[in-house]
């Protein structure tokens, strides 16, 4: 399993459905990115703050998209986020 450092928190992104938005004609097969993504705290690294620490894995998290980092490892892509990034979390 891929250990997060340099307060980086691994995340498993929700995938949003997509969706068509016709105010703007895109060739087709172009999808536009969602602003913000959920995503679900899998491991944080050692360094993070209190308020991401490990009894946070599991909780759901919302942060822009265009700040994830996506890194192949394996085969595997890993995702992460810097904890700066993470706008809040989702309760409930």
């Amino acid at each position: 399993m891929f250990k997060p450092t340099n307060r980086n928190i691994l995340v498993e992104i929700e995938k949003p459905e997509e969706q068509q938005q016709t105010d703007i004609l895109l060739p087709t097969g172009v999808t536009q990115a969602p602003q913000f993504y959920v995503g679900k705290i899998i491991a944080t690294a050692f360094d993070c703050s209190a308020a991401f620490n490990s009894t946070n894995c599991g909780k759901m998290i919302v942060f822009p998209s265009n700040m994830l980092q996506q890194v192949e490892i394996g085969g595997e892509e890993v995702n992460l986020v810097s904890e700066n990034y993470v706008l809040g979390y989702v309760e409930g």
